[in-house]
């Protein structure tokens, strides 16, 4: 039995966990939502006498109401979060320290290109936010933050915050996240240690923006983090 589309997202009232069938068993734990996520449902399943809800993932999860209720978000903000993602707007966004960001403080800025890891969706009045795994908040607008969906095996698109040069010849550090000949700066020879602030794309590449601002390739054959 598939739900309604107005009636498909679900919001946490309690702590719980998806499972990977609909008999729930600890050996089919999947991992644990917090309270105040967002679920996107797509169907009701019976487990004998028990009611599940199946989510977008294929996961199950209970359907007690106790554990959650029925709400409705407006349309154009994302349900699903799965880890990486990146700012497709082209005046960026920020960060906030709170899911209302009326009230809570913007502490960092996250041009176009800049890739993000989401730790969960959760409800803020009528919309959604994405939490980050860092503990932050951003828009969970689908016009300001997209799925990436194409990568390449060589480079690394996980967080990191400190790599070393392991390449023989060195790296060049740049001036953008192009990598152009032209906007090189210094090369920084095998084995320097570099302290990164983010992960950004150019194109479906990734590039480490490091803490002076400048960037060098995320390719692990050059660059691996420590």
């Amino acid at each position: 039995m598939t739900l309604a589309l107005r009636l498909n997202q679900s919001w946490t009232k309690h702590g719980l966990y998806r499972y990977s069938g609909k008999k729930f068993a600890t050996a089919k734990r999947l991992g644990y939502v917090a309270k105040g996520s967002v679920l996107h449902v797509v169907k009701i399943v019976k487990s004998g006498k028990t009611t599940r809800f199946i989510l977008s993932d294929g996961s199950y999860v209970t359907a007690l109401k106790s554990f959650g209720e029925f709400i409705s978000i407006k349309p154009g903000y994302k349900l699903d979060a799965k880890g990486t993602l990146y700012v497709s707007s082209k005046k960026g966004i920020y960060e906030h320290t709170g899911k209302t960001f009326k009230h809570a403080k913007k502490v960092r800025y996250l041009k176009k290109g800049a890739v993000i890891h989401v730790k969960r969706v959760v409800k803020s009045g009528s919309i959604t936010r994405f939490q980050l795994t860092n503990g932050r908040y951003v828009t969970a607008k689908a016009s300001m933050v997209k799925q990436l969906r194409k990568t390449y095996k060589n480079f690394r698109y996980a967080e990191t915050k400190t790599v070393k040069v392991v390449n023989a010849k060195g790296v060049y550090q740049y001036k953008s996240a192009d990598l152009k000949k032209r906007n090189r700066t210094v090369t920084l020879k095998n084995g320097t240690v570099l302290k990164v602030s983010g992960i950004v794309l150019s194109g479906n590449k990734a590039r480490f923006q490091l803490t002076n601002g400048r960037y060098v390739t995320a390719n692990v054959k050059f660059v691996k983090n420590i």
